[in-house]
């Protein structure tokens, strides 16, 4: 994969840090890792926050856009960054791997299994795997409609006009996310689609078990909200049976 640079350098400005990374960053403080391993780690806004001279910080990432971001990022030499999946995780012993930015929607059905697999044989026993994902029941795709979503802003690379559209989630969950990239000045129309395979808590928890992972702790929030059929997220926290 290979993130236009022009969206890449985008990125950070619309999904700044947040909540969500505080959410990581105090599972982190708790767990006190000698490694982390940030699966999917984009453009590494939370992955350098993370690393330490105490610890062991592997960022990875399929999409070399994004990672090429992430190698300029400031403090950057303080993270080992891989282009790859899950495949490229080497290690075992790991205390805590991160999925964040809702990265296990972008893992679909064929690859899942054995994503949560190597996850699970790089973690020691007890080690935590934290990771967010949409929950179905709130339905995000309706609301994923150039109606709703169509706005235009200056950007470093000219007027970018912007807008998505969504299906209906297939029999697996999956729903294609397309999205528009309409450039003012060259009028070029830059268009991503991107499979989201959207799966219910009680899925994920028998998925989790099958690679050997015992749920931990659910929220429907980063601030320990209780989980509930409206809530828009699934906050999961995982760890490795022993």
């Amino acid at each position: 994969m290979l993130t236009d640079p022009r969206l890449a350098s985008l990125y950070d400005i619309d999904n700044p840090d947040g909540p969500d990374h505080d959410h990581w960053r105090r599972l982190a403080d708790q767990v006190e890792p000698l490694t982390i391993i940030d699966l999917g780690c984009g453009t590494g806004l939370l992955t350098v926050s993370l690393a330490s001279v105490a610890r062991r910080t592997i960022g990875i990432d399929p999409d070399a856009g994004m990672l090429a971001v992430a190698r300029r990022r400031p403090e950057a030499e303080n993270v080992e960054w891989r282009l790859g999946d899950s495949r490229a995780i080497e290690e075992s012993g790991v205390e805590l791997v991160l999925m964040t930015g809702n990265v296990a929607q972008h893992v679909g059905p064929r690859h899942w299994p054995g994503t949560l697999e190597k996850v699970s044989a790089a973690l020691s026993p007890g080690g935590v795997l934290g990771f967010e994902t949409r929950n179905p029941d709130a339905r995000a795709w309706r609301g994923w409609t150039p109606e709703a979503t169509c706005s235009t802003r200056e950007t470093l690379h000219g007027k970018l006009t912007e807008w998505l559209e969504a299906t209906e989630p297939d029999q697996d969950g999956t729903v294609i996310l397309t999205a528009h990239n309409l450039w003012s000045e060259s009028g070029e129309d830059l268009v991503v689609e991107q499979p989201l395979t959207f799966r219910g808590l009680e899925e994920l928890v028998e998925d989790l078990a099958a690679a050997g992972l015992s749920v931990r702790a659910v929220h429907g929030g980063w601030d320990g909200e209780q989980f509930n059929a409206a809530s828009a997220l699934i906050v999961l926290t995982a760890e490795k049976i022993a």
